[in-house]
């Protein structure tokens, strides 16, 4: 990045008072579903096994395409 800038943010599960994971299903009933779900193809596996971001490149991808038909 410009000026030896390092971007960091924190990975976790979001927690509730009693530490359930919030936002999540019980036995497939609630939680939030992706609206655009990414495969995990052998390919995204190895991908993700080698460090890359295989969701964050697909957003980017999506949003420059949506950003090109706007």
């Amino acid at each position: 990045m410009p000026g030896g800038l390092i971007v960091k943010w924190p990975s976790g599960q979001s927690l509730d008072k009693n530490k359930e994971i919030q936002l999540d299903s019980r036995n497939g009933i609630g939680g939030v579903s992706p609206s655009i779900r990414i495969p995990m193809t052998m390919e995204n596996a190895i991908r993700v096994a080698n460090g890359e971001d295989v969701e964050l490149e697909e957003a980017i991808r999506i949003l420059s395409s949506l950003a090109e038909n706007s």
